[in-house]
């Protein structure tokens, strides 16, 4: 019992480590400039989905922001369109990737 309860927060640790390597490989100028407190690179695309920078994860801003759901709903996380195989393991836990533009 004790060893799952250890489990849940190491796991949870990963996931958000990858989440972050993740868009650090496919959206790196957005991060530095999200980091910075710029504007997003010209040519970015990205910047139809409003990201910002959120407890150090990319995330979407839109139109649910007034809306009754759960704050991850309503700014997911900006995944790119599921080519990295940590992305391809995580499909089964995100519930919709309409958000990604994929």
């Amino acid at each position: 019992m004790e060893t799952q309860m250890k489990k849940g927060p190491k796991l949870k640790e990963a996931r958000e480590y990858w989440i972050k390597e993740v868009q650090k490989e496919y959206f790196g100028l957005e991060l530095q400039a999200l980091q910075d407190g710029l504007s997003l690179p010209p040519g970015s695309t990205v910047a139809r989905f409003n990201p910002s920078l959120e407890d150090g994860f990319i995330r979407i801003r839109g139109r649910l922001q007034y809306a009754d759901l759960p704050r991850t709903q309503i700014h997911p996380l900006l995944l790119h369109c599921g080519l990295h195989p940590f992305e391809e393991s995580m499909v089964p836990q995100q519930s919709d990737r309409s958000h990604q533009g994929c």
